[in-house]
């Protein structure tokens, strides 16, 4: 199948034997057509032309403005290619063409591209979205936290579209504040190209114990991620890392964080100066809120009470589980306060 879009392209004042000819030879499924300035006015399926024929329309000589569809679904530019993915899913769409501020066409993307590179992966993820989100303010009064909307999408739906352009579709949900919106938004998940099902807590679990209920669901290791990340990290290699080393229990994902100390600092031992630092930089890694659990960890989970990710890590550590770290150098951004709600306003699209 041929995909350079340039090749799928004819004018406006062709006939749609051309357009048959195009669709034959390339196997491509669809015909771009353009005016002579590369402005997009319509596109032809194999279906429009096949609808055609059986309705008994003589077509070989018609105008392809006469059978091309007029009103079209397509991407701007900028957008990447998760989006674009999510888009195609929501409209059952094969194609979908990529279109300048102007209206001229600059690209075609194709689903199955897509569906070729993210290999189905069997492994669950649970996305946490029941918090509160009380940091945030006025801005999750109405709202969870994980239906924010950065650059007109909630933050939960590119997670979802994140993840399913890395191969994985059993996707649950921990719901818990305002739920009946995420619920309401994400159904069973098949408009997003996923399964999903909820975890619904009816009282606060923390941001671990809703995974108690994953307890006998599970023979993969289970990826978990909170619901208010952004991040362009590949979920697929993670896991990959993760079953690579076999006498590894979990997986944590690390994001360097550095910071500057405005003072000249001081190391000690006992009270005998050994080195002065004028205003370091330091650099620690922290926690990404994304993990891999072993599915015989989950019962290390108290049930029924608020039980935080710290105190499961700290839990695990103690009893001598394994746990390694997985350095995250791809975009990522945690949605906890409204600075860094507005940060990702400003830099998401442009990653």
């Amino acid at each position: 199948m041929i995909k350079d879009y340039n090749q799928l392209i004819v004018s406006v004042d062709q006939h749609v034997s051309h357009a048959l000819q195009i669709l034959d030879e390339t196997g491509s499924g669809i015909v771009l057509v353009c005016d002579d300035n590369s402005l997009l006015q319509g596109v032809i399926t194999n279906g429009d032309l096949r609808r055609q024929i059986t309705l008994g329309a003589s077509l070989i000589s018609e105008c392809v403005t006469s059978v091309m569809q007029k009103k079209f679904i397509s991407a701007e530019e900028k957008c990447d290619k998760e989006q674009a993915m999510q888009i195609m899913l929501q409209h059952g769409l094969q194609h979908l063409p990529v279109l300048s501020s102007k209206g001229r066409l600059v690209g075609l993307r194709f689903l199955d591209d897509f569906l070729a590179i993210a290999k189905q992966l069997a492994n669950p993820v649970v996305i946490m979205a029941g918090g509160l989100g009380t940091r945030l303010g006025q801005l999750t009064v109405d709202t969870p936290k994980p239906m924010l909307l950065i650059k007109g999408r909630p933050l939960l739906e590119i997670l979802v579209a994140k993840l399913r352009s890395c191969g994985f579709t059993n996707i649950y949900l921990s719901v818990g504040y305002r739920k009946d919106q995420i619920k309401a938004h994400f159904r069973d998940g098949s408009d997003f190209g996923v399964n999903i099902n909820y975890l619904e807590e009816d009282f606060p679990l923390g941001t671990a114990g809703a995974l108690r209920k994953m307890i006998g669901l599970l023979s993969l290791p289970v990826v978990v991620v909170n619901g208010d990340i952004l991040s362009k990290i590949d979920f697929a290699e993670l896991v990959s890392e993760h079953n690579k080393d076999k006498a590894r229990d979990a997986s944590i994902g690390l994001r360097s964080y550095k910071v500057a100390i405005p003072y000249g600092v001081v190391d000690l031992v006992e009270d005998k100066v050994i080195q002065f630092l004028e205003k370091p930089l330091i650099e620690k890694y922290v926690n990404a809120g994304i993990y891999v659990f072993n599915p015989d960890l989950l019962s290390e989970i108290p049930s029924g009470v608020d039980f935080g990710m710290d105190s499961f890590l700290n839990v695990l550590l103690e009893k001598g589980y394994e746990i390694k770290g997985f350095r995250i150098s791809d975009y990522w951004i945690d949605i906890g306060s409204p600075s860094t709600f507005h940060d990702a306003q400003q830099s998401w699209l442009e990653e």
